[in-house]
């Protein structure tokens, strides 16, 4: 085990997660995500003192669940309110479709928009 990658990975998902711009999909985070005060808001600094306070999470199978709960997050997200930060709000799928561009066709330096998978 990485233990600082795991660290690493942590405190970026629940940095990211605490953005999410749709309440009822913060709730499921807070609900399965990391719990309050485990990780100070907006504390990406990574340490091997952090590992105490973080075990049960870095375990395989916490990890991996916590990585899963994450994902399902983001793909709900993406689909309703997106992301917010700093006073803006992310696009949403409506909008990210209106400006893709069809696959295999993103200019130079423009990346594809590949689309979560829909699972309800």
């Amino acid at each position: 085990m990485n233990t600082i990658a795991r660290i690493k990975m942590l405190k970026a998902m629940e940095f990211i997660a605490r953005n999410i711009n749709d309440e009822t999909i913060l709730n499921r985070w807070l609900a399965l995500g990391i719990a309050d005060g485990d990780i100070e808001y907006g504390d990406l600094s990574v340490g091997l003192d952090n590992a105490d306070r973080l075990k049960y999470y870095m375990e395989d199978e916490a990890f991996a669940d916590m990585m899963h709960n994450f994902l399902w997050c983001m793909a709900r997200a993406w689909k309703s309110g997106g992301l917010y930060c700093d006073g803006l709000v992310s696009k949403d799928a409506g909008e990210a479709y209106q400006h893709h561009l069809p696959h295999g066709e993103a200019g130079r330096g423009q990346r594809e928009l590949h689309h979560p998978p829909n699972d309800g």
